[in-house]
């Protein structure tokens, strides 16, 4: 996929293939998963993670693991889509993402790490998001088969919604501020 675009070939470890021993395998807890998929509920269900472990509690119809290395794997047209990266190097991933939405359509939900003095947040979110959710408290990820109290860092979810404006787009904003604001995150809107 990467070539296709043009852009240079990148190879990213984010999770064991059998295990959950790698430090960037951090699984996206139930409470979370649910809002997903509640988001997507009426959307056409979730499509595509690019970053997907078979451990992991988001189900979508396409989940490409380490081995299978989803920087480089086709993604489809107009995908619904949820990305939790690596949080060691997430900026290949959100570059494709924000690539592949621009060029192919589509919605993302991306649960981030909150670091916004990086290039990445100012690139892939500042500028390309349309709607943020800063969460109150701090995720509990699963991580080794157990569900972390709360992760050290703060987090927030990122849509990139569908680019056309009209009644879809509209719905999907009100549905990310139901499932993501609404006393659990300061939502940020930009547009």
């Amino acid at each position: 996929m990467r070539q296709q675009l043009g852009l240079p070939s990148v190879e990213v470890s984010y999770s064991e293939e059998d295990g959950e021993t790698h430090s960037d395998a951090f699984y996206t807890p139930l409470e979370w998963a649910e809002l997903v998929d509640k988001f997507y509920a009426n959307d056409g269900g979730l499509t595509l993670d690019p970053a997907w472990h078979p451990n992991s509690l988001i189900q979508p119809e396409i989940g490409y693991t380490r081995a299978q290395n989803g920087l480089v794997q086709p993604w489809p047209k107009g995908a619904n889509g949820y990305l939790n990266p690596p949080y060691s190097d997430v900026t290949p991933f959100l570059e494709l993402v924000s690539q592949h939405h621009s060029e192919h359509g589509g919605t993302w939900l991306i649960l981030l790490k909150v670091d916004t003095s990086t290039a990445w947040w100012r690139q892939y979110v500042w500028e390309a998001a349309c709607r943020v959710s800063f969460l109150y408290s701090r995720v509990g990820f699963r991580h080794q088969g157990q569900k972390m109290p709360h992760a050290a860092w703060p987090s927030a979810f990122v849509l990139y919604a569908h680019r056309e404006k009209g009644p879809r787009r509209r719905a999907q904003l009100s549905r990310f501020s139901r499932c993501f604001g609404q006393g659990r995150g300061h939502l940020w809107k930009p547009d």
